[in-house]
């Protein structure tokens, strides 16, 4: 799990990519064929609008999506990703990496986990208003 607080530059409908490098062993393929959506490691990512630690479990919203490995039983580092949009009156991100009911055999390691912003929603642009001061 990591938390990243959301910068001043990251608004509402913008899109992050979430990426961690993953690699595994002693996986069982037929497994992962009959079960893909439960045999599988993935990303939960949480969003929150307060991230200190006296604020509470204020989850704005969450979702569980997982990756489908390779039919091998086997497989070095590899990049994996998932891009998100920013919901409303999201101040922080929390990033979980895990594994999912139906994995109960073979190994998988993650590692480098990073947000990036790569879409913005367009912005208009702020008019000045010379009656404001």
């Amino acid at each position: 799990m990591r938390r990243f607080p959301l910068s001043a530059n990251v608004r509402e409908g913008d899109i992050l990519r979430l990426s961690a490098w993953l690699k595994a062993s002693n996986l069982v393929p037929d497994s992962a064929a009959l079960y893909p959506g439960t045999w599988s490691v993935g990303f939960t990512p949480l969003w929150f609008a307060k991230g200190g630690n006296n604020d509470g479990y204020d989850v704005i919203q969450s979702s569980d999506y997982t990756w489908q490995f390779p039919a091998v039983t086997s497989f070095d580092w590899t990049p994996y990703t998932l891009d998100v949009t920013v919901p409303t009156g999201a101040k922080v991100l929390e990033v979980r990496t895990h594994v999912y009911a139906r994995y109960s055999r073979g190994r998988s390691t993650g590692d480098d986990i990073s947000v990036d912003l790569i879409a913005q929603r367009s912005r208009s642009r702020a008019r000045r208003d010379p009656d404001v001061v």
